[in-house]
């Protein structure tokens, strides 16, 4: 089976294998009980039949562990021109900043904004830095200042 095509808790168990992940981690990213993720991370993602006692994830368990083995697993795939624009365009999109607010609030010139927005290769090396850090900060409070149950994440 391809990897994108793996069951997100076979991919979870995957990076605990892998040492890319604990399951320690992993339940401090999640708030799910240890004790319940290694026992869905332990179960057959495709059983003959319906087992006794197996525990289950709520809806909303599986989606956040589904989307967060997607990012693990797959994310660092992404190039990362590709990533910074995807901050930018998120700022601006999602989160309703203009150029100007973005530049300001990170301190960078607004050109670099537009550039990495457009054309990441012709920013240096130091200004995509500079920006990644400092845009990912603002991505993070932008998401952090969000309703929890409504909204979507950048």
């Amino acid at each position: 089976m391809n990897a994108s095509m793996e069951e997100p808790t076979t991919q979870l168990a995957g990076l605990i294998t892998q040492g890319k992940l604990s399951l320690d981690a992993l339940h401090r990213m999640t708030g799910i009980d240890s004790e319940r993720l290694t026992s869905v991370l332990k179960q057959d993602p495709h059983p003959a039949g319906m087992r006794a006692g197996a525990p289950t994830l709520a809806e909303d368990e599986n989606m956040r562990l589904s989307v967060l083995a997607g990012h693990l697993a797959h994310g660092f795939d992404i190039p990362d021109d590709d990533r910074i624009r995807a901050i930018a365009e998120s700022l601006i999109t999602e989160g309703g900043l203009t150029v100007e607010n973005i530049a300001l609030l990170a301190g960078v010139d607004a050109d670099v904004v537009r550039a990495v927005s457009t054309d990441p290769g012709s920013v240096s090396p130091h200004q995509k830095y500079t920006f990644a850090v400092r845009g990912s900060y603002l991505v993070n409070a932008v998401n952090r200042a969000r309703p929890r149950q409504t909204g979507s994440p950048l």
